[in-house]
């Protein structure tokens, strides 16, 4: 997917999160330009210890990943934030910024978010990821509905992203391979 590309290489970070109030955990940046790479950045995920505990501050970990994009020294031609979870926003007594605040300020830099939100304890949890947390030019959400499809779905929706495919028409309620569906967001913020 990758190689597909037209520069053959993209810039990646991963960033652990949960309730708004409480610091995320930020991996370095890496290039990814070959199977090695992209092997050697798998490992170092699937190895970083989960640090962050609680809630679900999903505007809080959108406005930091804006701010990992905007602040990363490289220049990208597509920059894009994957939000993976369970949950809505959890809320907190003190000032934080909102899933739909924090879109906004995605969005309106150029910067698409596109979701992953498995239904298995909220069923209508795509409806709110839709309504207030995906946007920007070519979004997208995935749904699954068990935990089981969670590894499957992510890898499609990776290669979703990362896979180089001019536009030439929009689909909408497409399913995935592992039976998870596509929810485009053509028009949205």
């Amino acid at each position: 997917a990758i190689a597909s590309g037209p520069y053959g290489r993209i810039a990646v970070t991963a960033m652990f999160w949960a309730e708004s109030g409480w610091p995320v955990d930020a991996m370095p940046w890496h290039v990814i330009a070959d199977a090695a790479g992209a092997e050697g950045f798998a490992r170092m995920v699937e190895s970083w210890p989960r640090r962050i505990e609680g809630g679900t501050g999903i505007g809080t970990a959108v406005f930091n990943g804006v701010r990992l994009i905007e602040g990363n020294g490289l220049a990208g031609v597509r920059r894009v934030i994957d939000v993976s979870g369970d949950g809505r926003e959890t809320t907190m007594r003190d000032f934080y910024i909102t899933a739909g605040q924090a879109r906004i300020v995605a969005t309106s830099r150029g910067i698409t978010v596109n979701g992953l939100a498995m239904l298995n304890d909220e069923p209508d949890l795509d409806a709110y990821y839709r309504d207030q947390v995906i946007g920007g030019p070519d979004a997208f959400l995935m749904i699954v509905h068990r935990i089981e499809d969670f590894a499957a779905a992510m890898r499609d929706k990776l290669i979703r992203e990362i896979e180089y495919r001019p536009m030439v028409s929009r689909l909408s309620g497409r399913r995935g391979t592992d039976g998870g569906q596509w929810i485009d967001a053509s028009g949205l913020m």
